[in-house]
């Protein structure tokens, strides 16, 4: 009990350093809602082991995982998972755009059930 209320002091004293350091608070919104994200992701993933993809019975498959912008799926080995960019990639120096052009991003598991890398580097292509 001692040791779950020590870290969680911890981190509440870690996050108000890290947001202090924010000169704007828009900026500060943004990293909130990006860890948000990551958080959700997380719990979303440990609450549901579902496989997405055209075979269900497949077991080879790439992990689920939060990519430093989107919550990927646990993915089917062979297939191209797609999903739309995230709001707080849309952004100018001061202010979210009221309207964008909302983007397509893409994640390719592998036939051997790995992440698609690029140089070495697991990718995800955020150009669509």
């Amino acid at each position: 009990m001692y040791l779950n209320v020590r870290n969680r002091l911890a981190n509440e004293l870690g996050t108000r350093i890290a947001l202090s350091t924010f000169k704007h608070e828009f900026h500060r919104k943004l990293f909130e809602n990006c860890c948000e994200q990551a958080e959700n992701c997380c719990v979303q993933h440990l609450k549901s082991q579902t496989i997405k993809g055209n075979n269900e019975t497949q077991t080879l498959s790439c992990p689920a995982k939060w990519d430093g912008w989107s919550c990927w799926n646990r993915t089917s080995a062979g297939i191209v998972a797609k999903q739309l960019c995230v709001d707080f990639a849309y952004q100018t120096h001061e202010r979210l755009p009221e309207h964008c052009l909302r983007g397509f991003s893409e994640k390719k598991c592998e036939a051997n059930g790995t992440w698609f890398s690029l140089n070495g580097v697991e990718y995800t292509d955020y150009v669509q």
